[in-house]
């Protein structure tokens, strides 16, 4: 998500849905936005430990 954040990408979208709508709309791009950011840090997590959904290239040894 930094990407479209940093792009200015997610600030574009903010400002059209804004457009079309009112304070409660822009209020929810930015509730949209957390839980975006929170569901990329839950998926890194489970990279960085090896989430059954992930393949590892390589795996701990076990003692």
């Amino acid at each position: 998500m930094p990407v479209l954040l940093n792009a200015g990408v997610w600030q574009r979208i903010v400002d059209r849905v804004s457009a079309l709508g009112d304070d409660e709309t822009t209020d929810a791009c930015g509730r949209v936005m957390e839980e975006l950011l929170l569901l990329e840090r839950t998926e890194v997590v489970g990279a960085i430990r090896g989430a059954d959904h992930y393949q590892t290239l390589w795996e701990r040894q076990r003692a």
